[in-house]
């Protein structure tokens, strides 16, 4: 009996680490949008580094 409890007390900290990994995830995702804006895909090497050449003016 005591290792069920063993398993349900893990199982909740997990689940509850889980939730605050999600906030920290989404949170720190707006911060990235919001800094960078919204993600832009490049289908080659040299449109990634005309982009980046872009910012370093």
């Amino acid at each position: 009996m005591s290792e069920m409890l063993q398993t349900a007390a893990v199982t909740t900290s997990d689940a509850a680490l889980l939730a605050q990994t999600e906030i920290a995830v989404r949170t720190a995702g707006s911060a990235l949008r919001e800094r960078f804006g919204d993600v832009v895909r490049y289908e080659t090497r040299e449109e990634l580094m005309s982009a980046l050449a872009v910012n370093d003016d």
